[in-house]
């Protein structure tokens, strides 16, 4: 194929339509073929549509994100749908797909990775083309039999899609699986997932013109770019599979620096999102990190997702002082109880006392909550519905209901050992590779009873009144809030007290 032209690009997906955030893999990878010294281009559709929206560019841009996801899955079955031909053309022609010969598509969530598909569907059949990102890790990845999808990667990209490209393109033998996954043969190859230690990841590289589009159509008062300070998590929460859970590390506090330092001068941006699941792992460590941003007069704002950490009040001032403007919290419950079945370490009092103390520095707290946890009594489930009513002041929130999902790597202990809470599984049924790899859900039923999902989406929604949950990343100073909740809070107070213990019956 000789040189090749690469174009690295991230999909259109409606739940970031909010949020001026890079594609934290677009950096990634980019830096990495830097270094490598493979000339790419780099694009986010996500950045293009909402800029030509905005500005009208193009009135009749139809974003693949607003169809519907069954009409895209069926379409890729071989369904014939004009509109979703002709809106993944219109993508290409944004792409300008067909000047290139190597395809990396790079999606956070299992929805980015489906609506990015149609685009290779028409226009990438003859292409080498390799789809990544977060959202490949968690699933089978069986998508990979499509005829014009040639490699998946799980985990980080930089080793697998250098030996894929030395395989593909120099002939070389491909080294080993690890990171891959691929046809040989009619069989199916899945590798382990790669993990690239920290300190050796090139810097992160993020294209101006998208940073500068997302200035453009930003509620913020500038976008936010992302940055993975560490990785792991110390924690055994029952219900989550992180792929790293144990293994933490940390970048070097001098190499962080000299990154962070780059993004504010080259891509005048202040706003930084790190990546982490858990940024507390070694909390002196990231006390330590503040201290330097103090001391360099580095002038960032960041944010991150951090478990409940009880510190000193001088703990979360230094971190403020360091620039840190939010931390996003899995309380996930506020009843001891409940909390104690999800093997959380964390309690009710405990949370409230961090919380407070982040407040007070100046630091915006954001927590993550699940209803619907498995035997939660109606009053542990109030517990956390007052517990979000009477700290409307101090932190926003987001709902979800629990989900239980096929576990490849046996991480999540209520998939693992469901007896030990009280559950029997059903595994999904599969109609073919695309739903075996999008349909990871797996049913659940307590004492011999299927779940009621209508019963299970109305403590959803009846919880989501009592969180400000549309909150998510205002603190990095957003011109026009979108509290849509937080208006009728104290109307929908003294009008919710009605009996709901329907719900428990």
């Amino acid at each position: 194929m000789g040189s090749p032209d690469i174009l690295l690009f991230s999909p259109p997906v409606k739940e970031d339509s909010f949020m001026p955030m890079i594609n934290a893999g677009l950096g990634a990878i980019s830096g990495w073929l830097d270094e490598e010294g493979y000339e790419h281009d780099q694009k986010s559709l996500l950045a293009d549509c909402r800029f030509l929206n905005k500005n009208k560019f193009q009135k009749d841009i139809v974003e693949l994100s607003v169809l519907n996801q069954e009409d895209v899955l069926d379409y890729l079955r071989g369904e014939n749908n004009e509109e979703i031909t002709k809106v993944a053309n219109q993508l290409g022609d944004m792409l300008d797909i067909d000047s290139y010969d190597v395809i990396l598509i790079s999606a956070k969530s299992d929805d980015s990775l489906i609506k990015g598909l149609p685009v290779l569907k028409e226009r990438a059949q003859e292409k080498l083309v390799v789809i990544g990102g977060s959202c490949t890790s968690t699933n089978d990845l069986e998508i990979v039999r499509l005829p014009f999808i040639d490699y998946g990667v799980i985990g980080d990209g930089e080793i697998p899609i250098s030996n894929i490209l030395k395989h593909e393109l120099d002939g070389e033998p491909l080294e080993n699986d690890t990171g891959l996954v691929y046809v040989e043969n009619g069989e199916l190859i899945r590798g382990k997932p790669y993990k690239h230690p920290l300190d050796m990841k090139p810097k992160p590289v993020f294209n101006q013109d998208i940073v500068e589009k997302l200035r453009d159509i930003s509620f913020f008062d500038e976008p936010i770019l992302p940055y993975q300070f560490g990785r792991g998590c110390t924690q055994k929460c029952s219900f989550c599979n992180y792929i790293e859970n144990q293994k933490f590390q940390y970048k070097s506090i001098d190499k962080a620096i000299e990154e962070l330092r780059d993004y504010r001068d080259r891509e005048g941006v202040r706003n930084i999102f790190f990546t982490d699941s858990n940024l507390f792992n070694k909390p002196d460590y990231v006390k330590k990190f503040a201290e330097r941003v103090i001391e360099e007069e580095l002038d960032i704002r960041w944010g991150s997702q951090a478990i409940i950490l009880p510190r000193r009040q001088e703990f979360f001032d230094t971190l403020a002082e360091g620039g840190c403007v939010c931390l996003m919290h899995g309380i996930e419950s506020a009843s001891n109880s409940v909390l104690h079945r999800m093997r959380k370490a964390e309690t009710r009092s405990m949370i409230e006392n961090t919380l407070e103390k982040e407040a007070k520095a100046g630091i915006k707290p954001h927590g993550f909550f699940i209803t619907d946890f498995p035997h939660e009594t109606q009053e542990e489930y109030y517990e956390t519905i007052n517990f979000l009513r009477s700290n409307d002041n101090l932190l926003s929130a987001s709902v979800g209901p629990l989900g239980i999902y096929k576990d490849r790597e046996e991480r999540m202990s209520i998939y693992t050992n469901p007896e030990e809470f009280g559950l029997e599984l059903e595994e999904p049924e599969h109609e073919d590779f695309i739903d075996a790899t999008f349909n990871r859900a797996v049913e659940y039923y307590i004492d011999g009873k299927p779940r009621d999902h209508r019963l299970k989406q109305l403590k959803y929604r009846h919880m989501q009144k009592a969180a400000d949950y549309n909150l998510l990343l205002k603190n990095f100073g957003r011109k026009k809030p979108v509290h849509f909740l937080s208006r009728m809070f104290k109307k929908l107070y003294r009008k919710d007290y009605r009996d709901y213990s329907f719900l428990y019956a």
